[in-house]
């Protein structure tokens, strides 16, 4: 029996402060992986709850299989969403997909860059992008 072997990389994201959960911190890391089972190193994200520093190691509270390997994975202004960069959608509160990038065919998509622009009165009033800069308030 031949095994493949191939290097593991993993991409660490901090949920921002003022998410769902504020009295939590969770850390989500981009699991890549083969095929979407997680359980036997496929790709998705992982959860862990990084709040009380003194429990090694953190404990995982969630993981959430993805449709393509991550390499990334940012947040929304708010930080209600996250966004892998398998074109996922992952409620923060839930760890669950609540939708799929899609191109104007219907074909899924995917990308690390993320452009969020929020609006009021037809005016842009704030952005973020995929580094998360600036977010603590």
């Amino acid at each position: 029996m031949k095994l493949l072997l191939r290097p593991l990389a993993c991409f660490l994201a901090a949920i921002p402060l003022g998410a769902a959960e504020p009295e939590t911190r969770l850390l989500y890391v981009a699991a890549p992986g083969i095929r979407n089972y997680l359980e036997w190193g496929g790709h998705g994200v992982l959860v862990f709850d990084i709040f009380d520093a003194t429990v090694t190691p953190p404990k995982q509270v969630g993981s959430v299989a993805l449709r393509d390997d991550p390499g990334w994975v940012t947040f929304s202004i708010k930080g209600d969403y996250a966004y892998p960069s398998s074109g996922d959608v992952i409620d923060v509160a839930t760890h669950k997909i609540v939708a799929t990038l899609e191109d104007e065919e219907g074909r899924h998509v995917g990308s690390e860059k993320l452009l969020e622009i929020d609006f009021a009165d037809g005016r842009p009033i704030r952005t973020g992008d995929q580094f998360g800069l600036g977010r603590v308030r």
